[in-house]
């Protein structure tokens, strides 16, 4: 999410992280949490702090936590269940 906007809303950096690019460069990026509603549901995700000219998007955590999958044929998002799993 562009860092203006998230500064305008109030929300703070709280620590750094580690992200991989798509080209394998390694950086470091700021974050936070930040309470995000979609379609009627809020819940609270990580946020990255991205330059003012990079474009806000979701990523896959903050899809899994609404319970939506991107459906790429049809180009929408489209609601999933969710899979509980134990982790030996």
């Amino acid at each position: 999410m562009p860092e203006s906007i998230l500064r305008r809303l109030g929300v703070r950096p709280t620590n750094e992280r580690s992200f991989v690019l798509p080209d394998s460069r390694r950086v470091r990026k700021s974050v936070a949490s930040a309470y995000i509603r979609l379609e009627g549901e809020t819940h609270l995700n990580v946020v990255v702090f991205e330059s003012d000219d990079a474009k806000p998007r979701l990523g896959s955590v903050t899809f899994a936590t609404f319970g939506l999958a991107i459906d790429r044929v049809n180009q929408r998002l489209i609601p999933t269940d969710a899979l509980l799993k134990n982790r030996v």
